[in-house]
């Protein structure tokens, strides 16, 4: 008579393991596992130093000078893709047009924690150059009553169509004065505001100078930080300087890897 086992329980945690490795299709009662996935080969063979460096001297000249004329790019069909390039001109809106002296009182402003009911909250507190013009924290303001969310970056916010997280303001000057006289962020009073800056000679000479002589108001609070806020832009990377036709401003492996990243693997 055949020896019978006596048969294993069968826990949740060993049904689970089966159930995963029966779809992962990698093993079944009584059939060997199959063997794994053949490992997918890149298009390009590997190359020596030396190929690497004569491959990117043969592509720096082809990289040399604008993006219009670089190798075509790679791109799947019916992917919508755009050509890598410099980013555009800044645009001021016709109703806050741009000047020096504007620029420089927005700097003043956005360093004061005067604009806050507190006193205390400036609107470099939550946007910091040294944080990449955030505030590094996961809450930006953590039990003060602030929502559960981080400040997000002003660079490059001019070029933004839809600001804050829920995209809720269309302009930089719309974004600014929800800033500032939001209650759970700097809670501003824009006649204390004014009051107060006014006492103060030095932003009187700045707003007579942003505003062709107007007075001090709220409005001009705004369009000074707003307009501030314009010049805080990338465009300074070795790789703007690429794109400007200097040929040299990338390493070997840099331009190899840009040349990748165009065409083989397909990342546009």
């Amino acid at each position: 008579m055949a020896f019978m086992h006596e048969p294993r329980p069968v826990t949740s945690a060993r049904l689970v393991v089966s159930l995963v490795l029966v779809w992962a299709g990698s093993w079944s009662p009584g059939v060997e596992a199959a063997d794994p996935l053949p490992a997918r080969r890149s298009s390009r063979l590997e190359k020596t130093t030396a190929e690497r460096s004569e491959t990117a001297s043969r592509l720096r000249e082809l990289y040399r000078g604008p993006p219009a004329g670089w190798p075509a790019a790679t791109v799947d069909p019916g992917v919508e893709w755009r050509e890598l390039g410099l980013l555009p001109l800044v645009e001021h809106p016709e109703s806050n047009p741009p000047n020096e002296a504007k620029t420089a009182l927005g700097r003043l402003l956005f360093h004061d924690p005067r604009l806050s009911a507190s006193g205390q909250l400036a609107c470099v507190s939550c946007h910091d150059p040294a944080r990449g013009w955030a505030n590094g924290r996961a809450v930006s303001q953590p039990g003060q009553g602030m929502p559960a969310r981080n400040a997000p970056t002003i660079r490059n916010a001019v070029w933004q169509s839809a600001l804050f997280w829920d995209g809720r303001a269309a302009t930089l000057e719309r974004q600014v004065e929800e800033s500032l006289t939001n209650p759970t962020e700097m809670a501003a009073d824009p006649d204390h505001v004014v009051a107060l800056l006014s006492q103060c000679a030095d932003y009187r000479v700045l707003f007579a100078k942003a505003f062709a002589g107007r007075a001090i108001d709220f409005a001009g609070v705004v369009d000074a930080l707003a307009s501030f806020q314009r010049t805080v832009v990338g465009g300074r990377s070795r790789f703007d300087d690429f794109l400007r036709g200097d040929a040299s401003a990338l390493a070997d492996a840099e331009l190899l890897g840009l040349d990748l990243f165009r065409r083989d693997a397909r990342c546009l």
